[in-house]
């Protein structure tokens, strides 16, 4: 079993890995259903820096749901 101190120094280790491997994408920042549920589906089996300009495409395109 997993101790209570464990756990806390995996997450501070996980945490200080993403502040360090944290990558800048326009999708993080807007949380709308529509916007994650594109995000989501190109991220699937793409590449994000591949995805990023398509995502800014559709996304121009094709504001939500509607």
């Amino acid at each position: 079993m997993t101790t209570k101190k464990e756990v806390e120094l995996i997450v501070t280790k996980l945490l200080v890995w993403g502040e360090d491997n944290y990558r800048e994408f326009s999708w993080r920042h807007d949380k709308t259903g529509f916007k994650v549920l594109v995000s989501e589906i190109l991220l699937q089996q793409t590449n994000a820096e591949r995805v990023e300009p398509v995502f800014e495409e559709l996304i121009s395109q094709y504001s939500g749901f509607e």
